[in-house]
């Protein structure tokens, strides 16, 4: 299940790859869509999103705080 979609509350399409990481489909920062293989450089990379103005789902970043503790190595 997507951490979020493009919609009109969010400009990032995240979802975890079945090849495994964190994809950021169509990234606006970065080139070639961004595969991140922890929960906190996902995180990071949606507080950079935010901090360039786009739309970013607070139910995105709150779900990967959760995973994140719940998962104490951060490996997805």
């Amino acid at each position: 299940m997507s951490y979020c979609r493009m919609s009109k509350e969010s400009d990032i399409y995240m979802y975890p790859s079945i090849e495994g990481g964190i994809v950021c489909c169509g990234c606006r920062l970065l080139d070639n869509d961004p595969t991140f293989h922890t929960l906190e450089q996902a995180l990071d990379h949606l507080w950079e999103h935010k901090l360039k103005g786009h739309k970013v789902p607070i139910w995105a970043i709150e779900r990967l705080q959760k995973e994140i503790k719940e998962n104490d190595n951060g490996k997805i």
